[in-house]
């Protein structure tokens, strides 16, 4: 549950140093066209899907969503994914958890 995965100092210690390194990542490829990120950090997976609500799709409910609305913080499975991403980037900005690279900022959001 969410309140044992923040309580977890190692978890908490893990996902900082991940989010460190994703930094460092990013700001030693910030002028490498061909950078776009790194995979999303698996101790930030950890900690993201123990957060209530998270374990189902924000728009229709279906469990163990696997892809994110950057633009709104939410988690959504991959058909309402396809139906934010036809909205245009400009609305809602969706990534894949699993298959995506994802930038430090990105991940905060």
């Amino acid at each position: 549950t969410y309140i044992q995965c923040t309580e977890d100092p190692y978890l908490l210690r893990k996902v900082a140093n991940e989010l460190e390194a994703l930094r460092r990542h990013n700001n030693a490829t910030a002028n490498d066209i061909h950078s776009d990120g790194a995979p999303f950090p698996r101790s930030c997976q950890k900690l993201l899907k123990s957060i209530s609500g998270n374990s189902r799709c924000v728009d229709c409910g279906k469990r163990n969503p696997d892809w994110a609305s950057v633009s709104y913080g939410v988690l959504m499975c991959t058909v309402c994914s396809g139906k934010h991403r036809s909205y245009g980037v400009s609305v809602s900005r969706v990534r894949s958890i699993s298959m995506d690279s994802w930038s430090h900022a990105q991940v905060l959001a």
